[in-house]
């Protein structure tokens, strides 16, 4: 059975050589943000999933001032398929809710990873500030409490 813990910067090489596999027999993934998971990690800011001893899924996450947010969850390539995403996910959620968030915000950079999140309650969130446009990757919330931002006036 896999756990979900705290990541820090002691699981970095494990992680990054697997990512920095992937993108070099794929040409996809995370290793691109290798600097952002670093900082989040050295920060508090991560998850990782272990199995028999190996990591094989992190998240990095966020907390604001009223919610959070899931920047990153990842899957090792050969551990796909075992429901890692969902269990790193719920993790994120439980996780951010603890710190006092009312909300957890996503911006899915692929079809699965949008499914994912609503699968598990995420719906479209359109920030009345900066509306998305069509091109751009879907932004997903779940609110966590009956707590929603204050209405914005538009003359205000």
């Amino acid at each position: 059975m896999a756990q979900v813990r705290p990541a820090s910067a002691i699981d970095l090489p494990e992680l990054l050589g697997w990512l920095k596999e992937e993108r070099d027999e794929t040409g996809e993934g995370f290793y691109c943000n290798k600097e952002v998971i670093e900082t989040s990690f050295a920060c508090g800011e991560g998850l990782c999933v272990v199995q028999n001893g190996r990591i094989v899924g992190f998240a990095v996450i966020q907390m604001f001032s009223e919610g959070g947010a899931v920047h990153i969850i990842e899957s090792h390539p050969r551990a796909r398929r075992q429901r890692i995403g969902s269990q790193l996910l719920q993790a994120a959620i439980e996780v951010l809710r603890s710190q006092g968030a009312h909300y957890v915000d996503v911006e899915c950079t692929s079809p699965e990873g949008e499914a994912l999140c609503r699968r598990h309650g995420f719906e479209d969130y359109a920030d009345p500030r900066n509306q998305r446009r069509p091109f751009e990757n879907p932004k997903l919330r779940i609110y966590l409490s009956e707590w929603r931002p204050p209405v914005r006036l538009p003359w205000a």
